[in-house]
């Protein structure tokens, strides 16, 4: 790759991870620029950065304007490769990622299970990219709450990146991570503790801490607590997790967010209502600088139960002013029928005629999958 290509997209990477989206954005079209303007519109080159530029509106919720760059990536590798070669394969995962976010299940689950016959095809059945396309496929399967399905790809994901002794132990790590959000989620305590805490070892004693997949597995380890009722432990490994963050400042992401949702879920069920507040625009906030809103249904959620410790400390008139702040945050960055832009909309018509907010009955996982795989290249 040219090597002002390759600064752009180091320098794209260094930005987003800081929260910078519009300078990551503009660092990502001067390497395509300078891309296009040496190799042409077909290269494999080419190829990266649009796969990077399709990630970056892909993160921000931006589907409509992600897929056809995914698409255009993916032509660009069918041109510069055979169709069953698994160099094609991160532009098939890529792609079908986007539809597992926008809820394209079918469309998503076709493409991964392409890109796991070619990777069988070419590497037989114990190689760690056929285990990637297992994860990918189990969390196409998470998504859709087939957990059996999940947990048994998962489990062959594990089995394989154990098996490798070339593989990274990272890779083991965020597997047992993985499974144990399905055990989480079916009831399963006691397997789903034993593994968080196997992934969490396998941090502290391998990986420096401010690695972002660690942090989430002290983020989904707290979050198993809350569900048993320990919420005295669950904020003590919370405020382990945002000490790390004091420590290594700039490092806003999804785990931070998730920390705060966390922390803002126990101080409301010990009806600390103005902490409570507190976290859960803490929590927004991170979404709304990173500009991630790949997960609307978590956002409409956090919306939600802010509206409703306010409502209980009869702060009607600051909600109001919140909502609407959030609404002008919102309406340069997403489209009008965006479902986040639409709740908000109804929320604050509906205000003034309201004397208590419920909370909404559906339930949103305050924890985080990991090897999600949008592939980006350096």
């Amino acid at each position: 790759m040219l090597v002002n290509a390759k600064r752009y997209l180091e320098q794209s990477a260094h930005s987003e991870q800081r929260g910078k989206v519009s300078e990551s954005k503009n660092y990502l079209k001067k390497a395509l620029k300078v891309t296009t303007a040496e190799y042409g519109e077909v290269h494999p080159d080419v190829y990266k950065v649009l796969s990077n530029l399709a990630v970056h509106y892909a993160v921000q919720g931006k589907y409509a304007e992600a897929e056809p760059i995914f698409i255009r990536a993916l032509e660009i590798g069918r041109k510069t490769l055979k169709e069953d070669d698994p160099g094609i394969c991160n532009a098939l995962s890529n792609l079908a990622n986007l539809y597992t976010y926008w809820n394209r299940f079918d469309d998503a689950e076709t493409l991964h299970k392409k890109a796991l016959e070619i990777r069988i095809k070419a590497y037989g059945d114990n190689h760690t990219e056929v285990a990637t396309s297992y994860n990918n496929l189990a969390i196409l399967y998470e998504n859709q709450e087939k957990y059996f399905d999940a947990e048994t790809l998962y489990q062959k994901a594990l089995n394989i990146w154990l098996t490798n002794e070339n593989q990274k132990i990272m890779y083991v790590a965020l597997a047992k991570n993985n499974l144990a959000n399905i055990y989480l989620k079916e009831g399963k305590f006691d397997e789903a503790e034993a593994l968080y805490k196997e992934a969490i070892n396998i941090g502290k004693t391998k990986y420096i801490w401010e690695n972002s997949e660690f942090t989430a597995f002290l983020n989904n380890f707290a979050y198993l607590y809350i569900k048993k009722g320990n919420f005295e432990k669950a904020e003590e490994i919370l405020k382990e997790l945002l000490g790390i963050y004091k420590k290594y400042k700039g490092l806003n992401n999804i785990n931070l967010a998730l920390a705060y949702e966390n922390l803002a879920d126990i101080y409301e069920y010990r009806k600390e209502y103005f902490k409570s507040g507190n976290y859960f625009r803490k929590t927004l906030d991170v979404y709304f600088k990173l500009k991630d809103y790949r997960n609307s249904k978590a956002i409409i959620s956090l919306i939600n139960k802010l509206s409703y410790v306010y409502s209980v400390q009869e702060k009607k008139d600051e909600l109001a002013k919140t909502l609407k702040n959030y609404q002008k945050i919102l309406e340069g960055g997403l489209p009008e029928d965006n479902e986040i832009l639409i709740y908000i909309a109804d929320c604050i018509k509906e205000l003034p005629n309201q004397s208590n907010i419920s909370k909404n009955t559906f339930t949103v996982h305050n924890i985080i999958i990991v090897i999600t795989a949008f592939c980006h290249y350096l």
